[in-house]
């Protein structure tokens, strides 16, 4: 699909550059193909549509991006082979849609979502619903200590992107929680 869509927007940006005087048919060319197929690839995200880095950011890296793809169609001047590379410029896009759009998380579907929140959203609230979740495992001093010590490693286990830091404690504590239950349980047999 995503081959179907790269041709259609390269072929109405090759389209518009047919039709166009000189100087601005490299340009249009570019940009509307580019624009199009990033669009589109905004649209129909594995993940939702987000900003990876503060705004400002994200506006100059884009500008700088289409600096780079107006530089070559300038440079068709003096090198006439890169007159062919307004037609594949539409594949740069699906790099600055994950670099700069992807804003770290996957779409969520709804047999994804936690068992409370689509009871919430159906509106109907069993007493299965009410039932206490297992509580959690006690947070001591030595904790945070190794809970420190685990943030300076360069390789940390728990860590997935996108995933934020809350969460990956909860996992780390989870962790270490049946590890001391593991090792108390093998020193009573002992």
């Amino acid at each position: 699909m995503k081959l179907a869509v790269f041709l259609i927007c390269s072929g109405v940006g090759y389209l518009l550059g047919h039709y166009l005087p000189a100087p601005w048919a490299a340009y249009v060319s570019i940009l509307v193909s580019y624009h199009l197929f990033l669009g589109w690839l905004l649209i129909t995200a594995d993940h939702e549509a987000g900003f990876s880095f503060p705004i400002l950011s994200t506006v100059v890296t884009h500008l700088a991006c289409l600096a780079l793809l107006i530089g070559l169609a300038m440079g068709q001047r003096y090198v006439p082979f890169l007159g062919l590379v307004r037609i594949f410029v539409p594949g740069l896009a699906p790099f600055e849609c994950n670099w700069l759009f992807s804003g770290g998380r996957k779409k969520k579907d709804a047999s994804e979502a936690p068992l409370g929140a689509q009871i919430a959203a159906a509106g109907t609230a069993p007493s299965v619903a009410a039932a206490p979740a297992t509580p959690e495992p006690e947070y001591t001093f030595d904790d945070h200590d190794e809970w420190q010590r685990y943030l300076c490693q360069p390789n940390r286990p728990f860590r997935k992107a996108g995933l934020p830091i809350g969460d990956e404690f909860k996992l780390w504590h989870a962790a270490r929680a049946r590890g001391r239950a593991t090792a108390s349980g093998n020193q009573n047999r002992g």
